[in-house]
C-alpha cells in the first residue's frame, strides 16, 4: 500500500513533506526510516508556523500542528509513543494534516469512525484512535487556541470476548492447506508467526541478517519496530522456528515476498476450505494471540510474555491473565486434599 509523501526510487525511499508553501525532501534506505523521516520533516515545518501560546484563539491551527503540540508534551515520554504515532498517522491521513482543527465537525469524525470500521479495526482500537483526536482538542483548548471540545461520535461498545486462538489441529490444517495450494512459504510464515508472537508487519520486514543461529543449536531473531529499527531485545527461537529461519538464511532482501493483501486472501480461502469460515474473528493476527495464550497456559509470567511478544505495557497482556488464574486450580486441589 502506498504511503502519502513516500515513494520508492532508484536512489532509495524518497520522502517529501510540505506545509503552507514550504517543502522539504529526503532520501532514506528503508521505508521504515522514510516514515520516521517524514514525521520529522512535518514536525519541523509545523514548528515554524505553530502559533505561540498567547491564549488567543487560533482559527488557522491545523490538525498536524495540533498533533505536534500534543506529541511534544502529552506523549513525549510515554512508553506507547510509537503506538500513538501509528494511530495518529492513520487519523491524520484520513482527515487531512492541513485541515483546520475548528473546521472538523461531527460528520467528519463519524466518517473517520466508519472508515476504521470498514478497515476491520476492533471497537476498542477505534475508540483509542478517536481518543487521540479528542486529546488534540483538549490540549488546544487548554492552551486557549480553540474554544470547543471534539465533536466525537458515540463511543463504540467494546465486546468483552476472549481472543480467538488456533488449536493444534487448526494450526496443522492451515499449514497443510497452504502447502497443498502451492504456497509452502506461507505455511512456514504462519508457523513461524505462532512460535515467535510476531506481528504481520514484523514478519514482512524480516531479512536473513535479522537471524542469528549459534553453534550449540540455539537461535534468536530481531524484529523491527515501526521506525524500521531493530528492537533492543532479541526473541529466542523454537526448534521449528530455527529450522524455518535456516531454510531462508541465504535470501537477499525480505525473506517472505508475499504481500499483505495476498496473505489475507489466501488465509480466508484456507478458512473456507477447512471449514472454519463461521469463526469470523479468526484472523491471521490470531497467531499472536495463540502464541501468548500457549505461554500463559504454561504459566509463563505476564512480564515474560510482554517481553517475548514486544508489548510496551502489561495492560495489553492482561487479557491472558484468566488463563494463568485457571492454571492455579492445582493449588486449590492440593490444599483441599
Amino acid at each position: 500500500m502506498q504511503t502519502p509523501g513516500i515513494r520508492r526510487t532508484t536512489k532509495g525511499w524518497e520522502v517529501s513533506a510540505s506545509h503552507k508553501g514550504e517543502r522539504k525532501t529526503a532520501v532514506c534506505k528503508t521505508k521504515g526510516e522514510a516514515t520516521a523521516k517524514r514525521r520529522e520533516l512535518l514536525a519541523m515545518l509545523y514548528a515554524k508556523t505553530a502559533a505561540p501560546q498567547t491564549g488567543r484563539l487560533n482559527a488557522e491551527l491545523t490538525l498536524g500542528e495540533a498533533y505536534e503540540r500534543s506529541m511534544s508534551v502529552r506523549w513525549a515520554n510515554v512508553v506507547w509513543k510509537k503506538e500513538v504515532q501509528c494511530y495518529a498517522d492513520q487519523c491524520m491521513d484520513f482527515l487531512g494534516w492541513t485541515t483546520k482543527l475548528i473546521d472538523l465537525d461531527s460528520t467528519d469524525l463519524a466518517a473517520l469512525q466508519q472508515h476504521l470500521i470498514a478497515r476491520g479495526n476492533a471497537a476498542g482500537t477505534i475508540n483509542k484512535k478517536l481518543g487521540i483526536v479528542r486529546a488534540l482538542f483538549i490540549d488546544a483548548k487548554k492552551d486557549g487556541l480553540i474554544d470547543r471540545e471534539a465533536p466525537l461520535p458515540k463511543t463504540l461498545k467494546e465486546k468483552n470476548l476472549r481472543d480467538e486462538v488456533f488449536s493444534r489441529a487448526d494450526e496443522q490444517a492451515f499449514a497443510e492447506w497452504f502447502r497443498q495450494s502451492g504456497n509452502p512459504e506461507l505455511a512456514d510464515m504462519f508457523l513461524f508467526a505462532i512460535d515467535t508472537c510476531a506481528r504481520a508487519g514484523e514478519l514482512r520486514a524480516l531479512q536473513a541478517h535479522d537471524f542469528n543461529v549459534y553453534g550449540d543449536g540455539r537461535g534468536v531473531v530481531w524484529f523491527q519496530d515501526n521506525a524500521g529499527k531493530r528492537r533492543l531485545d532479541s526473541v529466542p527461537l523454537t526448534a521449528r522456528a530455527r529450522a524455518i529461519a535456516q531454510k531462508y538464511s541465504k535470501r537477499n532482501g525480505r525473506i517472505w515476498k508475499v504481500e499483505s493483501k495476498e496473505v489475507i486472501r489466501l488465509f480466508n480461502e484456507a478458512k473456507e476450505a477447512i471449514g472454519l469460515a463461521h469463526r469470523s474473528r479468526l484472523t491471521w493476527h490470531c497467531t499472536r494471540h495463540t502464541c501468548a495464550t500457549r505461554l500463559a497456559e504454561a504459566n509463563v509470567s505476564l512480564a515474560m510474555i510482554m517481553r517475548f511478544g514486544g508489548w510496551s505495557s502489561l495492560k495489553s497482556v492482561k487479557r491472558y491473565m484468566h488463563i494463568q488464574v485457571d492454571a492455579l486450580h492445582p493449588c486449590i486441589e492440593a490444599l483441599e486434599g
